[in-house]
C-alpha cells in the first residue's frame, strides 16, 4: 500500500510540466466519475497542468500575485458591469474568475481552447449562468454580448491568433460593448491618452507575473503590451487604450509593484459610427458573428 501512495504522489512531478488538460481523455474521465467526486478529481487533474498546478486550490479564490479573485473582478471589471449584461470571458481556464464575475451580471460566456479545462471548469465551479465553450462552439452559437474581458488573452498566441481573437471578440460585442484584457503588471511610464501610436507609446518598468521568467521581463512586458494595443486597432476596436489601475485590495503576498495592473481596454464602434480605417463600414454591417 505504501509503495501504492508513493507511485501516486510522483504522478504531479512527472506530469507537472505537461499540458495535462488539452488530453482527450480529460473529458471522458471527468464525466465517468460519480458526481460527488467530480470536484476533488478536476482539481488533482489541474495538479498535474503546468499552466494551472499553482490553482489547484482554486477554492481559496487566490488568482495571480496572491490577488483574490473577487477583488481582481471588482477592481477590474466593476466599474463595467452591470446586472443586467451578458459578458463574455476569453480564456476562462478553471473558471476562478468566471465564478466572482457572474455575480456582477446577468450570464457570462466562458470560452477557453482546451476541452479539459472547461471539464474541469463545469466540475469546480458550475453555476447555471455560466456556459462553457470553445471557441468554436461560441461562434457557432451566434452569441451577442455586452461586454467582454480577458486575464490571459494576450499568453501564448500568435499575431495571427492574438488577431483573430480580437475579431472575434469584436463581432460578438454589441455595438458600442466595451472590452478589457489584463495586459501585465507595473505602471507605464506614460500618461493615460486614448489611441497612443510609435514605438514610445507606453513602456514597463517592472514586470512581475508567472507568465515570463527571463531576464528580459520587462522589454517583453512591453513588447507584448505594444502588440495587442497594435492588433486591436487593426481588429476594429476603438478607442484602445493602455493604462495602470491601482488595485485596492492587493493580496497580502504581493509586492508592491504588484499592486499596480495594466489593463486594455476598447469598444467596438457604435452603430453609423465611421471605421477610423476609412473603408466606410459601420458596426451594424458587422454585426453577424463569424460562422
Amino acid at each position: 500500500m505504501g509503495a501504492v501512495r508513493l507511485a501516486l504522489r510522483s504522478i504531479p512531478e512527472k506530469f507537472r510540466e505537461r499540458r495535462v488538460l488539452d488530453t482527450r481523455w480529460v473529458p471522458a474521465l471527468l464525466d465517468a466519475t460519480p458526481s460527488d467526486k467530480r470536484r476533488r478529481v478536476a482539481s488533482w487533474l489541474l495538479s498535474l497542468d503546468s499552466r494551472y498546478a499553482r490553482a489547484a486550490d482554486g477554492g481559496s479564490g487566490v488568482g495571480r500575485a496572491g490577488i483574490p479573485w473577487d477583488g481582481l473582478v471588482r477592481d477590474l471589471l466593476g466599474p463595467s458591469l452591470t446586472a443586467d449584461m451578458t459578458v463574455l470571458e476569453l480564456g476562462c481556464g478553471p473558471g476562478f474568475a468566471t465564478r466572482e464575475a457572474v455575480r456582477h451580471v446577468d450570464a457570462v460566456a466562458a470560452v477557453d481552447t482546451s476541452r479539459g479545462v472547461l471539464s474541469c471548469a463545469r466540475a469546480i465551479n458550475p453555476d447555471p449562468d455560466i456556459e462553457y465553450m470553445t471557441p468554436e462552439e461560441f461562434n457557432r452559437a451566434g452569441r451577442t454580448v455586452d461586454f467582454a474581458y480577458s486575464f490571459t488573452l494576450t499568453q501564448d498566441l500568435s499575431d495571427d491568433l492574438l488577431r483573430g481573437a480580437l475579431e472575434t471578440v469584436c463581432r460578438a460585442l454589441r455595438p458600442g460593448g466595451g472590452f478589457l484584457v489584463r495586459v501585465g503588471a507595473g505602471e507605464p511610464n506614460t500618461v493615460g491618452g486614448q489611441e497612443r501610436t510609435g514605438t514610445d507609446a507606453f513602456h514597463t518598468d517592472v514586470f512581475h507575473t508567472e507568465t515570463f521568467h527571463e531576464d528580459n521581463g520587462p522589454a517583453r512586458a512591453g513588447a507584448d503590451q505594444m502588440r495587442i494595443f497594435r492588433l486591436a486597432r487593426a481588429a476594429g476596436f476603438v478607442d484602445v487604450d493602455i493604462a495602470p489601475v491601482r488595485l485596492r485590495t492587493p493580496g497580502p503576498d504581493a509586492v508592491a509593484d504588484q499592486r499596480i495592473l495594466n489593463v486594455l481596454t476598447a469598444r467596438r464602434r457604435d452603430s453609423g459610427e465611421k471605421d477610423p480605417a476609412g473603408t466606410g463600414r459601420d458596426a451594424q454591417a458587422e454585426s453577424a458573428p463569424a460562422p
